[in-house]
């Protein structure tokens, strides 16, 4: 089955809308249509926000991986001991 979504220049934001034509599988379509025409949704806008959802999940499956720091061993100060130099025992 075509089913098509029809586009139309919207006067108020002046966004074009494009007529498109997918093969979607009769059953999945008629099932689809009856729920949207049952809640008064539409169809178009329905599929339109699927693709801006999809795309947005594209960009990101593409951004790079924030780099990770290199992991180092806890560093650890060593004091020296008051007999080390002659004034320790006043340090």
């Amino acid at each position: 089955m075509f089913w098509k979504l029809h586009g139309i220049e919207s006067h108020k934001n002046k966004t074009n809308m494009a007529l498109k034509t997918f093969n979607i599988d009769h059953d999945v379509h008629k099932e689809f249509a009856d729920h949207c025409k049952a809640h008064g949704i539409s169809m178009s806008k329905r599929i339109e926000n699927f693709i801006k959802l999809e795309l947005q999940n594209l960009k990101q499956e593409q951004k790079p991986a924030a780099p990770s720091l290199p992991e180092h061993p806890p560093t650890t100060l060593s004091l020296p001991q008051p007999d080390d130099h002659p004034l320790g025992k006043y340090c």
